[in-house]
């Protein structure tokens, strides 16, 4: 019988053996009359698929080899049934607390012992092959990890090269302007360009824990206008500013934080607006700080669907723009709470907030 699924038989009476080999006679089987010798053959290189085990026998009773069965990491997947005239709730109980799968009552029925140990073969067979499918996924993840980390550490090199030669050719005095604007476009996208990749190596090293934050005081007023004057550039979309002003007696806006965590929570949310908002839509960026807080708000023309609201900052979660992701806000709240911040939306007719809160600090 190529491929036969191996059964253990242990009891301390021949007979009840032979009642329970006829009825598995498709099946390769091994006999054993005692605890001591069901425990070699479990741990045999030829190990069953399946253990019919007697609980009453002298030595080691039926509760002590399972027990011994499940301690041992070798045997531990090995489905058991007990086959036993002890017909007790109790009993059953104490054998399922054991380990055994399963509880036949002698004497036995050939039909029951047939379809229970084809039942818990075929459920050990899906187990075995939803583990293998689960390495096999494990092993494909850390493999696609693998290469978009090699992948974002190459692109660094020519990406840096790729900007610096802008700068060499803009140095030239017979250089028109509308050479000069077309190489500042070629700079400001490869300076995105970098953005993203160290946005998405820092979104790795804090999904994956290995994130060391060191944070630092930023003046996020000034951080918002590098973030502004980047997104106008490239949408040429109307983005309005409000900040607070240190000449009307106004307190800056000073954050406790990561700088590439704080610029990339700023650009991903306003990049957003702008994608989310109609054509000539105005998107109206603010920032005001308290003792203990600043606070951003983002604001556009546009309602967030009802559907995807509450996940609006999950992985993925996207709807309605062209070549949408679903990482902006996702990497925008995960780059927010690790700074001990907090995000939230506001959606309802026709506007949609996003308020950000990050830890201030430095002169109120």
């Amino acid at each position: 019988m190529p491929n036969a699924k191996r059964i253990l038989i242990v009891d301390d009476l021949p007979d009840n053996i032979t009642v329970l080999a006829n009825a598995l006679q498709e099946y390769e089987k091994s006999v054993a009359l005692d605890g001591e010798t069901a425990l070699q053959i479990a741990r045999s290189l030829e190990q069953p698929d399946l253990i019919l085990l007697d609980i009453m026998m002298p030595g080691m009773d039926g509760y002590q080899v399972c027990a011994a069965l499940q301690d041992d990491p070798r045997t531990r997947e090995i489905p058991v049934i007990f086959v036993t005239a002890l017909d007790e709730v109790a009993d059953e109980a104490k054998g399922l607390e054991t380990g055994a799968v399963d509880f036949i009552i002698k004497p036995v029925v050939p039909a029951i012992v047939q379809a229970r140990v084809r039942t818990h073969l075929d459920l050990a067979n899906s187990r075995k092959e939803l583990e293998k499918q689960n390495h096999l996924l494990k092993e494909n993840e850390q493999l696609r990890e693998h290469v978009d980390q090699m992948t974002r550490h190459d692109l660094k090199g020519p990406l840096n090269g790729i900007m610096n030669i802008p700068y060499l050719v803009m140095d030239s005095e017979e250089l028109s302007q509308e050479s000069r604007e077309l190489l500042e476009a070629v700079v400001q996208a490869a300076d995105k360009m970098l953005a993203m990749i160290n946005s998405s190596q820092t979104l790795y090293q804090i999904e994956t824990q290995r994130f060391e934050f060191n944070p630092r005081e930023l003046d996020m007023g000034q951080l918002l206008d590098k973030v502004i004057a980047s997104v106008r550039a490239r949408s040429g979309q109307q983005v309005s500013i409000c900040k607070p002003s240190p000449s009307q007696g106004q307190n800056k806006c000073f954050v406790w934080g990561d700088e590439l965590l704080c610029y990339s929570i700023l650009s991903n949310l306003i990049t957003n607006a702008v994608e989310a908002s109609p054509e000539q839509g105005h998107i109206q960026v603010s920032c005001r700080s308290d003792r203990d807080w600043v606070q951003m708000v983002v604001k556009n023309q546009g309602r967030v669907p009802p559907e995807i609201q509450e996940r609006f900052f999950d992985k993925y979660v996207s709807q309605g723009k062209k070549d949408g992701t679903g990482l902006g806000t996702y990497m925008a709240r995960l780059f927010t709470e690790v700074q001990g911040g907090s995000i939230h939306l506001h959606s309802e007719q026709d506007t949609t907030r996003i308020q950000v809160l990050l830890p201030a600090t430095g002169p109120m």
